[in-house]
């Protein structure tokens, strides 16, 4: 008698989770706030509306700091360097107008030359 209720009770207990797995045949859809959880199945209903939701949303970038004023020694090397350069212009200038001062020299002793030639 025993051998027969233990087998009762077995299968009463295999049929007991037979039907409360029966019952689970429904997948859980998780509330729209909370993500789902890592077990559950999903049709594929609810969960796309929430992940169009989260693509929808965009992290803001951080906005960068306000520039600061330049420090004094960049202040001294950038003017430094532009009067370099302006160094640099006045002299080719200064080169320029040696060889056209040149020129000029050299044109009035050709007349001076040519009007010599026909005071004679």
């Amino acid at each position: 008698q025993q051998q027969q209720q233990s087998t009762q009770n077995n299968s009463a207990r295999t049929d007991a989770t037979a039907t409360s797995k029966s019952h689970n045949h429904r997948p859980h859809t998780p509330p729209p706030n909370k993500p789902a959880a890592a077990g559950s199945r999903s049709s594929g209903k609810g969960n796309d509306a929430s992940n169009n939701n989260k693509a929808d949303i965009v992290p803001q970038s951080p906005t960068p700091p306000p520039p600061a004023k330049p420090s004094s020694y960049a202040l001294a090397m950038s003017r430094m360097i532009e009067m370099n350069a302006d160094m640099q212009f006045a002299y080719a200038r200064l080169m320029m107008l040696e060889v056209e001062h040149q020129r000029v020299q050299a044109r009035l002793g050709a007349l001076e030359k040519l009007s010599e030639n026909n005071n004679i």
